[in-house]
């Protein structure tokens, strides 16, 4: 079976974007869950721990995906060569079992490849933003308090400092919006590739070692670096701002008071 047929099986059979919403909500619960935990040991420093708190996630995504692979196969799962392993097995797809026990592909990923998710990421990025900017929230709220600063306190320099870190945050917020909805999006392309390269990896491990075999984890990282970048750059920045205009601000919700 070619790359292109199991993607569409394995993409008819589960609901990759309900699965990617739940790997999300974890991600984003150890994120501040992260953020709490280095605040109760003394990391006030925002420009610090907010990039910290952004790369932790990161990783918790990951995990989240190897867990979810061996949910779904209901085998170990590695990106390095291991022997023994009963994954392809796990996904009840029909594979071809001739004499040299070898996977069939065809080269390329086409429409499903995680560059072509990745590579979308600036278009939809914007345009589910301006669907994202309907549902209100603590963003409403920065944008509003932020009106309200500029209509009452533009005469000092203060309350032009504080309108700069309010609006980077609310892009902070946005992005991380943003960028959830655009892998929630991808879903089906980004998880049934990571499913496809788990599944040959193992197979070329049976049949022949001496092919490199293709790495799940290089497969996600493709498909989501960008708006992993994209995020943590936009952190760096609004965690520097607010640390150094607002250096009593330990978190984004002390500044958002400063305005009432």
């Amino acid at each position: 079976m070619n790359r292109q047929k199991f993607i569409a099986s394995f993409t008819k059979r589960s609901s990759l974007r309900i699965h990617m919403s739940l790997i999300l909500i974890a991600t984003t619960m150890a994120g501040v869950l992260a953020s709490k935990g280095l605040l109760a040991i003394g990391l006030h420093n925002v420009a610090l721990r907010y990039p910290v708190t952004v790369l932790f996630a990161y990783l918790v995504f990951f995990s989240a995906i190897k867990i979810w692979l061996w949910l779904m196969t209901d085998a170990p799962v590695s990106s390095s060569s291991d022997t023994g392993s009963n994954l392809v097995d796990g996904f009840n797809i029909p594979l071809p079992s001739g004499g040299s026990g070898e996977l069939p592909f065809s080269g390329g990923g086409g429409a499903f490849d995680g560059g072509g998710a990745s590579a979308g990421f600036g278009n939809t990025l914007g345009e589910m933003a301006s669907g994202v900017g309907n549902s209100g929230g603590s963003v409403g709220d920065v944008v509003s308090g932020a009106g309200d600063v500029v209509g009452g306190a533009m005469e000092d320099e203060g309350g032009l400092l504080l309108v700069i870190v309010l609006g980077l945050l609310a892009v902070l917020l946005f992005s991380v919006v943003g960028a959830g909805v655009f892998l929630i999006w991808q879903a089906p392309a980004i998880l049934a590739e990571a499913a496809f390269d788990a599944v040959l990896a193992t197979t070329l491990v049976r049949s022949t070692r001496r092919m490199k075999e293709p790495d799940w984890m290089g497969s996600i990282f493709k498909a989501t670096w960008k708006p992993f970048a994209v995020v943590l750059a936009l952190t760096i920045v609004a965690g520097w701002a607010m640390h150094h205009y607002i250096p009593e601000a330990a978190r984004m919700m002390d500044v958002v008071r400063l305005v009432w």
